[in-house]
């Protein structure tokens, strides 16, 4: 039984270059990234990729409009049990002083000099279509290294939808304020009772058969 780990992701474009965070302690220390971390129980994803991007940054509100949703991937690491689903974010009109803090050293990078050597090594792939266009994203990993199976799809609108596929693994939930109808996930699906969330899915009806819903909020 897999559970899930709600995410997010934000990085910061302007016009030839982009701002990473070089992570300086626990998990994927020692990579560059964007800035994000775990949204908690009672706040939105939009909500939460704000209050994780202005503490790791400028500290400086940043208005909605700034930020916008571009991607979703759900990342497996072999021998784990925990799904990390990513909601990744760009701020295109960030104009903030990067800020330094116990967790993230910010940096800024010459578009065509992304460090991907230093960068998780499913970055390369995606980073393109984050450049240029939505989509829907899954990795799987053994180690911290090696990526032994993903798939990527550009989609011009991010939606509430299911995908159903052998090689994407159960994916969970629908928040209150997502769209997909119950009835949707259900034929899937049954609701465990002890959820972290509302509408929280998991275990899927046939073992045989893992179900990947990929359920982003309309936007």
């Amino acid at each position: 039984m897999f559970t899930n780990k709600l995410l997010t992701l934000v990085l910061v474009v302007q016009p030839g270059r982009v701002l990473l965070g070089m992570k300086k302690r626990w998990f994927g220390a020692g990579k560059w990234n964007g800035f994000g971390g775990k949204v908690q129980p009672g706040e939105t994803i939009e909500e939460a990729a704000r209050r994780l991007f202005l503490p790791e940054n400028c500290r400086r509100k940043v208005a909605s409009q700034w930020m916008h949703k571009i991607g979703n991937i759900t990342f497996e690491f072999i021998g784990e049990t925990e799904l990390l689903d990513t909601h990744v974010f760009r701020a295109d009109n960030y104009n903030g002083e990067p800020t330094e803090s116990d967790e993230m050293r910010p940096q800024w990078f010459d578009s065509d000099k992304i460090p991907f050597g230093q960068m998780w090594v499913d970055d390369i792939l995606w980073f393109p279509l984050m450049l240029q266009k939505k989509f829907f994203g899954y990795f799987k990993f053994q180690g911290h290294d090696l990526i032994i199976d993903h798939k990527l799809e550009e989609v011009e609108k991010l939606y509430d939808r299911l995908l159903a596929s052998d090689s994407f693994i159960l994916y969970q939930r629908a928040f209150p304020h997502c769209c997909l109808p119950e009835t949707s996930l259900e034929k899937y699906c049954r609701i465990p009772t002890d959820s972290s969330y509302p509408c929280s899915y998991s275990v899927p009806r046939n073992p045989q058969v893992f179900v990947n819903l990929q359920t982003l909020c309309c936007q």
